[in-house]
């Protein structure tokens, strides 16, 4: 992060107005970019449904991970200073990122990826399973047929005294 940033700014704690607006304009940068790693999320839970305890696992990580990245921003180019003008600008992102492309991209992502799935990857997935369910019926055939045969096979000879089988 500090290799982005101009001469100066990694070396003062008291910024003057032109560094906190640059530091500002890249906090809504770094909003921006999380709100689209969490529309991937969203994408992926339209197209393959999650279950509750999931998508809090999700939305936990995914929470943890912004929690990291404030910190490093924060640490990086603030000095660890907690500053609320960083923090509300990584909200502004993310805020805009969903308004003006997060909901439109999103929908036609998942629709796209949907239509992908039905199409190209459930036939050939449908064809596997036919082909496994024929070969399991088989499998089972033969080994009801097999094990039969070796019942047949198993059975003793009959103890009669007057039989003499070796003499």
């Amino acid at each position: 992060m500090l290799a982005i940033l101009p001469k100066g700014y990694e070396t003062q704690m008291i910024f003057g107005v032109e560094k906190e607006t640059a530091i500002f304009l890249f906090s809504v940068v770094l909003g921006a970019v999380m709100g689209v790693f969490y529309e991937l999320f969203r994408v992926a839970r339209r197209v393959i449904k999650h279950n509750a305890a999931a998508v809090f696992i999700e939305d936990f990580l995914y929470t943890v991970a912004c929690g990291c990245c404030y910190y490093v921003f924060v640490t990086a180019i603030a000095w660890g200073q907690l500053r609320g003008f960083v923090f509300f600008g990584i909200v502004l992102g993310m805020l805009l990122e969903r308004l003006a492309v997060g909901n439109l991209v999103t929908a036609v992502i998942s629709a796209v990826l949907r239509t992908v799935c039905s199409k190209l990857l459930l036939p050939p997935i449908a064809v596997i399973v036919r082909i496994a369910t024929k070969a399991r019926r088989k499998f089972v055939q033969s080994s009801k047929s097999f094990l039969k045969r070796s019942k047949l096979e198993e059975k003793c000879l009959k103890e009669d005294e007057n039989l003499v089988y070796n003499e």
